[in-house]
């Protein structure tokens, strides 16, 4: 995967935040990953994943194949909308 995502600390504004939060999905995410780049070639966008305590390498298929992506790992399975809004208060207003 050549990029995802844009430069934080670009004052530019974004098009778009793309939250994931995944458990135990790093046999699916390099899937997503390729999706998410064609789809959104030509927009400025962000991509936050917010890792729910996975045991299966998630954490390091996101730092490989998305390494400018944000990657907010809860430390426990905490459900869906608790990672959400820690990846929302990651990203920050």
């Amino acid at each position: 995967m050549a990029c995802v995502g844009v430069d934080p600390e670009d004052d530019r504004r974004l098009g778009a935040v793309l939250v994931v939060v995944t458990w135990n999905s790093a046999d699916v995410l390099p899937g997503l990953l390729d999706s998410l780049e064609l789809g959104m070639a030509g927009l400025r966008w962000r991509l936050v994943v917010a890792d729910n305590a996975s045991a299966d390498g998630t954490p390091d298929v996101v730092r490989t194949l998305a390494p400018d992506a944000l990657l907010v790992e809860t430390g426990r399975n905490a459900g869906y909308a608790a990672a959400f809004n820690a990846a929302l208060e990651a990203v920050g207003p």
